[in-house]
Order: C-alpha cells, then structure tokens, then sequence
C-alpha cells in the first residue's frame, strides 16, 4: 500500500474528527508493539471489507509483520511528508480542543467501548 500524503488527505480535512491513521511501536527486528482496540474493526470493514481475526483489546508486544498479517491487521509506514501532516492535523486540533475545554464547550461524543 503507497500511504502517502494524498491518501491521508482523501480521508482527513481540517474539519474532521477522524484520521485514517494509526502509531505503533516497532523493535530493530521490525517486530510490532500495539493494542486492538475495538474501532479497529471499524476500520478494517470499511478499508477491506474484511473483519480483523484477532480478537479487541488483545495487546501485542513483539508480535511479526506477517503473523500481524495473517490476523488482517497490516502496517504501512507512511511517508516523512505524510507523517508530519498528520502530526500537524493532531497538533492542530490538540489545541483547538484545549481551547474548548477552557470555555466549556467540549463534549465526549464517541463511546469507546
């Protein structure tokens, strides 16, 4: 998959909520470190079409690309340029919700569960 930063765009603007992106840790050996957190499925469904044969909130500390693979959950690095644009969208609206909290106006609107 070529994630690149006209990729992120099509699925995040300024406005959005949502980013079609996601940090994990990764060891010299390219071993994987993350949580499956419940929206994930979300996510694969609406991406492949396809739910994650691995089960929510199974927490992963070295597990291998292709064995992560063969569970439906695939990770892409993105691009330099990709990644500081979605650090910069994350920043961005970091603050604004800084600001919100300070004048009340922020408000839960997703159940994670």
């Amino acid at each position: 998959m070529d994630w690149d930063i006209t990729a992120f765009r099509k699925k995040h603007d300024t406005k959005s909520l949502h980013w079609d992106a996601h940090a994990w840790l990764e060891d010299d050996d390219g071993r994987i470190y993350d949580y499956i957190f419940p929206h994930y499925n979300y996510s694969a469904e609406v991406n492949t079409g396809e739910q994650l044969k691995v089960p929510n909130g199974t927490l992963w500390e070295g597990i291998a690309k292709d064995d992560a693979a063969s569970l439906g959950v695939c990770f892409y690095p993105a691009s330099k340029k990709t990644q500081f644009a979605i650090l910069l969208s994350l920043a961005i609206w970091l603050y604004k919700t800084k600001e919100d909290i300070a004048n009340g106006s922020a408000k839960w609107i997703v159940n994670m569960d």
